[in-house]
């Protein structure tokens, strides 16, 4: 330790400057708080960059339009990844809903359930909810947010999206077998073709492909047992 009055060597000890007289505790405390109000102008810095880089990300001007929340991709053997379909004013995001990702959701709605005193019809509606609610939550990540968050997520230009074809289904095959009706969902590209399925008529999500794709999307026919009917 030196004096910073007149640079004399200082016992560790040194109450005072055996030099000058200048008061070494004082000197200690004016350093300390100016290292403090250094380190507190650091850390508002540094928390004022992370909130402007947050603002420059939610500013690029990008907006989700619409949500369509479960679209089942065909595997082998009666299997199906499942995505979701996030509407931009840019481009169409296909964030992959993983096993472990549904597993969570269901989880989560059942405690929720539990908490809330519901009983069990209502925690399994819960559950079978669990898959729709999930999708809600990509309105409030941004895009970018969104395609990272699984390595299957990617990503389509809505520009390139040439066609939309939709068509409504019925697989049943006699009256030993039950129905089951839902939509074909062809998404022509003009880097390929996209299919996937919709539980149900999927009433809602067609009009919002209308709403946000207008004349692209063709509603064809409705097959009922490898029959098709015009409609």
């Amino acid at each position: 330790m030196f004096c910073r009055q007149c640079g004399k060597e200082l016992a560790p000890d040194s109450i005072f400057c055996d030099e000058c007289g200048t008061g070494v505790a004082s000197y200690s405390d004016a350093t300390g708080a100016a290292d403090v109000e250094m380190s507190a102008d650091s850390v508002e810095v540094e928390t004022a960059g992370v909130e402007l880089g947050y603002e420059m990300a939610q500013s690029t001007g990008e907006k989700t339009m619409g949500i369509i929340p479960v679209l089942k991709k065909p595997k082998s053997f009666g299997r199906w990844d499942t995505y979701a379909m996030v509407i931009t004013d840019r481009r169409s995001i296909f964030p992959q809903i993983t096993s472990q990702m549904l597993k969570e959701a269901v989880v989560e709605a059942q405690r929720k359930g539990k908490e809330e005193g519901k009983g069990f019809f209502s925690r399994w509606a819960d559950q079978l909810r669990s898959t729709f609610n999930y999708s809600q939550r990509y309105w409030n990540i941004p895009p970018e947010d969104i395609l990272r968050e699984t390595p299957g997520n990617f990503a389509i230009e809505n520009g390139d999206i040439r066609e939309i074809k939709v068509k409504r289904k019925d697989d049943s095959r006699g009256d030993d077998v039950a129905s089951q009706t839902y939509t074909e969902i062809k998404i022509d590209t003009t880097i390929g073709e996209f299919k996937y399925n919709i539980d149900g008529r999927a009433g809602d999500e067609v009009n919002i492909l209308k709403s946000l794709f207008g004349e692209r999307v063709k509603v064809s026919n409705w097959s009922i047992g490898g029959f098709s009917i015009s409609i």
